[in-house]
């Protein structure tokens, strides 16, 4: 796995580095969000690794940067931070998974293998919903145009794609919390209902204006809502 890790650290960032590459991947490590985002541009990862605290520009940012151009690489914030609020605002930048460090070698590597799996294991589906065309393997939302113009496409984070995808699956019906918490995270990973509503959160947001929308049922799950084209239309 190619794996860019930022963290302006540096003993951070030989730490992890260290445990990565002694599990076969191969980093890049360096400790500045700009260029994090100049590299994330000419070149393709399978994984970012995100300190938050950086000096000119902060990890969350660089996510939310990320994912604003486009870019659905999985991101792992790695964080002295604990809190439940600095988790549920790193969830809502757009960041797939969340570890306060000091982090121990096995953790973090079994964190990486989780998310690596997520990116891999599930097999490629299309789904059609209403005007909008889900594609979970690309993590797109194609939009077709009602005038015959240009499409539009709407870019996905790893997670948000999951939990959509199994939405889609029973469009109307409503899923359970524990459903989606087992089906979408892995058991090896820390989950909370912050992530899912977080995730909830963000699809509400893209979903805006697709004919899909997401309901929560306080303390029992998701459905989503989809409207159908009028006839003719």
């Amino acid at each position: 796995m190619e794996i860019l890790l930022v963290d302006d650290d540096q003993e951070v960032v030989r730490a992890y580095a260290r445990v990565a590459r002694a599990h076969e991947h191969r980093v890049e490590a360096i400790g500045d969000g700009h260029q994090a985002l100049r590299l994330l541009e000419a070149r393709k990862f399978d994984l970012v690794v995100l300190d938050v605290n950086m000096p000119r520009l902060s990890g969350l940012d660089v996510c939310r940067a990320m994912r604003a151009r486009g870019d659905v690489t999985p991101v792992l914030i790695l964080t002295a931070q604990s809190s439940d609020e600095a988790e549920i605002e790193a969830l809502e930048a757009g960041a797939d998974d969340f570890v306060s460090k000091p982090c121990g070698p096995g953790v973090f590597e079994a964190r990486l293998q989780a998310l690596q799996r997520r990116a891999t294991l599930v097999p490629p589906r299309k789904r059609t919903l209403g005007r909008a065309t889900l594609d979970e393997d690309r993590r797109t939302i194609t939009l077709s145009s009602d005038d015959g113009g240009r499409d539009r496409v709407i870019a996905l984070s790893q997670m948000e794609a999951r939990v959509l995808g199994l939405l889609a699956a029973h469009p109307s019906r409503q899923v359970s919390r524990e459903t989606l918490l087992q089906t979408c995270w892995d058991e090896d990973a820390r989950v909370s209902d912050n992530a899912l509503a977080a995730v909830a959160a963000r699809l509400r947001h893209r979903l805006a204006g697709t004919g899909l929308s997401i309901r929560a049922a306080r303390g029992r799950g998701l459905s989503l809502l989809v409207d159908e084209p009028a006839a003719g239309g």
